[in-house]
C-alpha cells in the first residue's frame, strides 16, 4: 500500500512517516530510519517525526543519534514558544509542561 502511494507521489512526507512507523513496529529499525530521514528531508519541522525517529534510534541502540533527534525536538519547541506572543507562549509552555510527563 505504501509503495503504491509513493509511486503516485514520492514527495509525500506523511507516507514515508506512516511506512516508517510500520517498519519500526515490526522491529525493522534500519528501514524505519531510512524512511524517517526521507520524511524529514521533506518536512523538517514535524515534531511527531522527530520524536519517532529519536525513539527508533533509541530502540536500535544508536544512542547518539537518538539524543540528536530529541535535542531537535527541544529546539523546535523553544522556537515555537519564542515566536509567539508572551500570552500565547505562556499557554504553550503550560501545555508542554503538563504533557511532558
Amino acid at each position: 500500500m505504501y509503495n503504491l502511494a509513493l509511486k503516485i507521489d514520492s514527495n509525500d512526507p506523511m507516507t514515508y512517516l506512516d511506512r516508517a512507523i510500520t517498519y519500526s513496529a515490526m522491529g525493522r529499525y534500519d528501514l524505519a530510519i531510512k524512511d524517517y530521514r526521507r520524511s524529514s528531508r521533506l518536512n523538517p519541522y514535524s515534531e511527531i517525526l522527530l520524536r519517532n525517529i529519536a525513539f527508533t534510534y533509541l530502540n536500535a541502540h544508536q544512542f547518539d543519534s537518538s539524543i540528536y533527534y530529541y535535542s531537535k525536538v527541544i529546539i523546535l519547541k523553544r522556537l515555537i514558544i519564542f515566536s509567539l506572543s508572551s500570552h500565547q507562549a505562556t499557554h504553550v509552555a503550560i501545555y508542554l509542561w503538563i504533557f511532558s510527563f
